[in-house]
């Protein structure tokens, strides 16, 4: 498909997308927090990515749920005691949510954010057309290599 922003409908849109996530932990909202922010996107984007960072087993139930409904498409889990895993390294988890997601253009979101929409209904079709917009969503550069998990990271990654 070729892209062309003037004409992008909104389908369009959320499959050049990767909704991603770097989390840890809010296993009493995540699930909601992730559908309202389905809502303010107007569907599920073409790929959903979740890296969590040592959240509790409940936690990883949850997320286990949600992929096998299909809502998250790629999963990595990290170990609560594994050495990278502490406050001070927890922007690994976000670089390898970006790193594993394969769209054109990535959305992080945050599970302690709620997205408000109203008024804004075309929001996604056109921040393509603003000149020097910015914000969460950023074009991503072709990759040389093959897309896999920053070295260094522990966990797994689920695909589809």
């Amino acid at each position: 498909m070729s892209f062309d922003p003037k004409n992008l409908t909104l389908s369009q849109a959320l499959e050049q997308l990767s909704l991603t996530a770097a989390n840890f932990g809010n296993a009493e909202v995540f699930s909601q927090v992730f559908d309202d922010w389905l809502r303010f996107l107007g569907g599920k984007p073409g790929e959903v990515v979740v890296v969590d960072g040592g959240s509790t087993p409940q936690m990883h139930d949850i997320y286990w749920r949600m992929f096998k409904e299909r809502k998250i498409d790629k999963l990595q889990v990290i170990h609560s005691d594994h050495p990278e895993n502490d406050k001070n390294k927890c922007f690994f988890q976000e670089h390898a949510a970006g790193a594993i997601a394969n769209k054109p253009y990535l959305l992080f979101f945050k599970s302690d954010t709620l997205p408000y929409r109203q008024g804004h209904d075309n929001w996604l079709t056109g921040i393509h057309r603003v000149p020097g917009a910015s914000g969460h969503i950023r074009r991503r550069r072709k990759l040389q290599r093959a897309q896999q998990a920053p070295r260094g990271l522990a966990g797994v990654v689920f695909q589809p």
